[in-house]
């Protein structure tokens, strides 16, 4: 048998102890019943995991070199960093953070604030600007050290175990603060308000690092993705990266598979969109992935979220999993399950 692992890093993925009582896109049929999954670990951005798999180096969450990845065309000189618009709900706590995918913000709406911004932030050499993927961006000022995570990351979380860190952060945390106070009573906001639409009360700085603090080593592994991230990262490393539709479960080497579409039926309040794109998952991908581990065809399959579960599947539980299956297993359970009734 070939040694060969496909790897899925699906963000909002639910294992199946967690899809139970979830009625929001529970439809599916669940990922294989051999693969077996760990108790949830470390709470990690899918981007991060991405770049220790194809680096084989951690990386943290907090420091990802996006901006730089999504905006190669600057200056080797200019300080980026993504300045994403956001809704926050802040108490004495705990904080809900609510990014850009689920504002519904207009083009517009973005024009306006960002003009505004701009006018205000211009006598400090800090300028935003909006990038093709519904992010913003901010150039003048260092975010090289800046600790912070995705805004996508902390929809689902208390975001104030997240905030800004690192060196020089009490300067971003003045400056979020102070584009809050401006953002307040802005018209574009007051309108939302009328509209019922949450305002965009907040920028979210994070993805600062530089590119040059990462090292270059990659293994051999294809990516299939779609997403601006992705693509930027392989382009970067030299990794081969083909687009998603592409990927076969059925003839597939080894591979990296990055699927955002579940978070992004989440993020839009699409049960359709989200009970789809989980069926896509547990019945076109892993039931067959399952099926090509059994006839060895590859040696395993790992399944990864963001919020700390795993799942591995290989041919030693998979074949476990079969003899309780036959005839001879199930009596053998059932025996077991006598003796250990009392």
């Amino acid at each position: 048998m070939t040694d060969i692992e496909i790897s899925l890093l699906i963000p909002g993925y639910l294992s199946p102890a967690r899809r139970e009582g979830h009625t929001f896109g529970k439809g599916g049929t669940s990922s294989p019943e051999a693969m077996q999954w760990t108790k949830p670990g470390v709470q990690i951005p899918w981007q991060a995991s991405l770049f220790a798999r194809l680096t084989q180096s951690e990386t943290s969450g907090s420091r990802l070199p996006v901006a730089e990845l999504l905006q190669p065309d600057l200056p080797s000189s200019s300080s980026v960093v993504r300045a994403d618009p956001v809704h926050l709900q802040a108490d004495r706590d705990t904080a809900k953070l609510l990014p850009v995918q689920m504002l519904a913000l207009e083009e517009s709406e973005s024009e306006a604030l960002i003009a505004a911004l701009n006018e205000f932030l211009a006598a400090d050499g800090l300028n935003i600007f909006p990038g093709p993927d519904q992010g913003w961006y901010m150039t003048g000022m260092d975010a090289s050290t800046l600790e912070s995570y995705p805004p996508s990351f902390l929809a689902d979380r208390n975001a104030s175990a997240f905030l800004p860190s690192g060196n020089n952060s009490e300067s971003w945390r003045r400056l979020m603060t102070e584009i809050q106070m401006l953002l307040h009573t802005h018209p574009v906001n007051e309108y939302r308000a009328q509209q019922g639409k949450l305002p965009v009360n907040s920028l979210w700085f994070w993805g600062g690092t530089n590119l040059r603090a990462f090292p270059s080593q990659v293994v051999g592994v294809s990516v299939y993705a779609d997403d601006d991230f992705s693509k930027s990262l392989c382009s970067y490393l030299g990794v081969p990266c083909h687009d998603l539709a592409n990927f076969d479960p059925v003839s597939s080497s080894e591979a990296v598979i990055v699927d955002t579409r579940i978070a992004s039926a989440h993020f839009a309040r699409s049960e359709s969109a989200l009970t789809e794109a989980t069926q896509r998952v547990d019945e076109e991908w892993l039931a067959v992935l399952s099926d090509r581990v059994r006839r060895r065809q590859i040696s395993s399959v790992a399944i990864a979220n963001e919020d700390g579960d795993s799942g591995a599947l290989t041919l030693a539980t998979q074949q476990a999993y079969d003899r309780t299956q036959s005839v001879w297993g199930r009596r053998w359970t059932q025996v077991c399950g006598w003796f250990s009734r009392d």
